[in-house]
């Protein structure tokens, strides 16, 4: 894992460099924007009174389509058991 931080254009996020199957690079490209985005979206939806959390989901799954895009291409593209590792912005797979 490599953590990449950025602070002064606020950028701060994390490139797992590990291979990894299919299955566990859609759940790590998933997971910040169900933390960060679907579940405070929600919780915002339940208790209107946070607002600025129903605000805070929204800009942080639309600051996620980078993470969309690339569980996109794993589904349509990678074969059954390929691996898939991530080099700098791109997301490579590969046959073992």
């Amino acid at each position: 894992m490599y953590l990449y931080t950025n602070l002064l254009q606020g950028m701060l996020f994390v490139v797992g460099t590990d291979d990894m199957s299919k299955g566990r690079f859609v759940f790590m490209s998933l997971l910040p924007n169900i933390i960060f985005g679907l579940v405070p979206f929600v919780v915002a939806m339940a208790l209107p009174d946070l607002g600025w959390l129903g605000v805070f989901g929204v800009v942080s799954l639309t600051a996620g389509t980078g993470d969309f895009y690339n569980i996109k291409n794993a589904l349509t593209q990678m074969p059954k058991h390929a691996r898939c590792y991530l080099y700098k912005y791109n997301s490579y797979w590969y046959m073992p």
